[in-house]
């Protein structure tokens, strides 16, 4: 049997559990020109926590934004992902990422885990998303 790498096998599952709907979106949303970017590129690991951080207090304050979340988003990640960070986070269901960073789609890598616990297949993900270029690997912890 040969030998495949975790992204390998990442890349591998991905298109066979997805491949038959990306394939139909990017065949149906074919775009005449690249979509420019929803906002200014991350460029440093400080650069994505001031985001994360900036999310979370509109979120605390009951002001969210919801980026990253418009029909032209979704036609744009349909060509390819680009998330600036990775969230390792607990599996409670009141503490979901995308909400409490106030981020959208093709923003971050989210595993969600009970009590943060790596296994192989979740540090597999995390390598994938250091690997794709993310900017910040952050282990989110919460309390009540």
């Amino acid at each position: 049997m040969p030998k495949i790498t975790r992204r390998q096998f990442v890349s591998a599952t991905a298109l066979g559990a997805g491949g038959f709907v990306l394939g139909y979106a990017a065949k149906t949303l074919i775009l005449s020109d690249i979509l420019p970017p929803s906002e200014t590129p991350v460029t440093s690991p400080d650069d994505a926590l001031t985001r994360l951080m900036q999310g979370n207090q509109r979120y605390m304050q009951g002001s969210p934004i919801h980026p990253n979340q418009s029909a032209e988003r979704q036609a744009e990640v349909a060509q390819g992902q680009h998330p600036w960070a990775a969230i390792l986070g607990c599996e409670d269901s009141r503490v979901p990422p995308e909400l409490v960073f106030d981020q959208g789609l093709g923003d971050m890598f989210v595993a969600r885990t009970a009590g943060q616990v790596i296994d192989n297949a979740v540090m597999g993900s995390l390598e994938y998303a250091v690997e794709e270029g993310v900017q910040l690997l952050m282990v989110l912890g919460h309390q009540s």
